[in-house]
């Protein structure tokens, strides 16, 4: 079964691909248009899917496709919020029939095969339904701070049960005591979240400041891109009964680049460029990095979600940012294995957050005075690499352990000021310019400015 997830409506529309309940695809269109605030229909973002689709499994077409339906959720009354049983939630609208026909056109999906599904259960099923647990609580805080839509609930196995829906500000402890509410509601320790208002770090970090929790899962992206993905597992799971098989790892799910495209990258920016084995690629961005340059770093599938997380980033040695803020866009980056040498592990989930560099950490005290001789902000983003999913950017970490005694590297967006981070190698090579930086590397090509 393929299934096509989409949000359509609104800034941040983006598609995502389930084949046999497992993701092969996501990405926003901004990814492809290069304009992160813009309302455009995703289909750039289908295409690419559609086309990872042909390459992995020799089809181009979908059985099923889920749309993220905003309705009376956004800018409706409160008394218009969706409050029937989660399985009235997937419906089809005569009114949609226009979107219908013009996926029919790009995915060859049936008319009746394009379903809806409302943004709230979107977002509790992108939260839950690819986390790693069996049962968990469930929070969604999303759309504008002053009047944001809220809701809480249970998720068990592939079914998910919320219990309250409401509108209301979030302000600064709204996150905490809902959390807290829901956890003494509901038994569990574990929460998964999503929604506008969960995403980035200070939300994070509210929420643990309310109940203790064992675990807590927050997906790289839960912002309308997510609640596409979401929308893809409710269709499947909680409205198809299908059981879960799908426990979200890594975020690389977007465009690849290729070695090819890494050459001819190379050859556009008419400047010095050495191909490299893997040893030899590592060695040679080890040593940059070691001698105080700033690199780009271009790698393989682009991240899902905002943050850089190794693909798509800016790297710089430790000695790189002079201070480096918590709400700023530098995050440490460190080998999974080493993260406790680093940071105070205080919860069971530090983990998982900082594979998606969800949290900012209290470094310890040794590596605060290592990293900052000078004295140093609190806690530090922190992004924890894990070897099977980006064996490269880890051999780079181990390679700087070599190189200057600490498996590290400050990392931020490669991303030029207003636009999503770079998708293709001409996007890589358009931040290298922008932001002069001293080489860029792409796939195993390394671009040399002349004075490096």
């Amino acid at each position: 079964m393929h299934v096509l997830g989409l949000s359509v409506f609104g800034p941040g529309t983006a598609a995502v691909l389930f084949v046999d309940g497992q993701l092969i695809a996501a990405s926003t269109e901004a990814r492809f248009t290069r304009a992160a605030d813009e309302a455009r229909f995703p289909e750039s973002a289908i295409r690419f899917c559609l086309s990872r689709s042909r390459t992995l499994t020799g089809r181009a077409d979908v059985d099923r496709v889920a749309v993220v339906d905003w309705g009376d959720v956004r800018g409706g009354s409160p008394s218009r919020l969706p409050m029937a049983g989660l399985r009235e939630a997937v419906v089809g609208w005569a009114d949609k029939q226009t979107l219908r026909r013009r996926l029919r056109g790009l995915t060859g999906v049936a008319t009746e095969g394009v379903l809806f599904v409302d943004v709230v259960r979107a977002h509790a099923a992108n939260a839950f339904l690819q986390s790693p647990f069996e049962t968990a609580s469930v929070l969604v805080a999303d759309g504008d701070a002053a009047d944001a839509v809220t809701a809480t609930g249970l998720g068990s196995g592939a079914t998910l049960d919320l219990e309250a829906f409401a509108r209301q500000p979030i302000e600064p402890g709204t996150l905490a005591r809902l959390a807290t509410d829901l956890a003494s509601q509901t038994g569990s320790t574990r929460l998964c979240v999503s929604g506008s208002r969960t995403s980035g770090i200070e939300p994070v970090t509210e929420i643990l400041h309310g109940p203790d929790l064992t675990g807590l899962f927050v997906p790289p992206a839960a912002d309308a891109g997510g609640a596409a993905l979401g929308a893809a597992l409710y269709l499947s799971h909680v409205a198809g009964g299908q059981p879960r098989s799908f426990v979200l790892e890594h975020a690389y799910w977007g465009r690849m680049i290729t070695q090819s495209e890494a050459v001819a990258t190379a050859e556009a920016s008419e400047l010095t460029s050495v191909e490299c084995d893997e040893d030899e690629l590592i060695a040679r961005t080890a040593g940059l990095l070691a001698s105080g340059r700033t690199i780009g770093w271009a790698q393989e599938a682009a991240e899902w979600g905002a943050r850089p997380l190794g693909h798509r980033s800016v790297l710089t040695g430790l000695a790189g940012p002079s201070s480096p803020a918590p709400s700023g866009a530098w995050s440490l980056a460190v080998p999974a294995e080493h993260l406790g040498d680093f940071v105070r592990l205080d919860r069971p989930g530090d983990q998982q957050l900082a594979r998606f560099a969800a949290l900012a950490f209290d470094l310890r005290d040794e590596m605060r005075e290592a990293i900052f001789p000078q004295g140093a902000p609190g806690p530090v983003p922190v992004h924890a690499v894990v070897r099977a999913a980006n064996p490269r950017f880890h051999a780079l970490l181990e390679r700087m352990a070599t190189a200057t005694d600490t498996p590290a590297v400050w990392q931020a967006p490669l991303a030029r000021p207003g636009e999503p981070l770079a998708n293709t190698g001409a996007d890589a090579l358009a931040v290298f310019q922008a932001l002069s930086l001293d080489a860029l590397v792409v796939d195993r090509v390394v671009i040399l400015k002349d004075l490096v």
